[in-house]
């Protein structure tokens, strides 16, 4: 179920339920070349998952840990 449609330097904060969730991020065409990316998170009381979605010299997408 897509959630949200993010532009560069854009993010998104979502609140979900405690326990393990997958994400993913699908390029829309324009800006990467294209793909999918998907990553488990389990989300715990009291703590945050932040995730990065970068892309490569390829086009392709990843959604990776941040710190920020």
């Amino acid at each position: 179920m897509p959630v949200a449609d993010i532009a560069p330097s854009e993010k998104v904060e979502l609140f979900v339920a405690l326990g393990e969730h997958v994400v993913g991020a699908t390029a829309n065409g324009v800006l990467c070349g294209g793909g999918a990316s998907e990553a488990a998170v389990v989300i715990r009381p009291e703590s945050q998952r932040i995730l990065r979605i970068a892309s490569g010299q390829s086009g392709d997408i990843y959604l990776q840990p941040s710190a920020f």
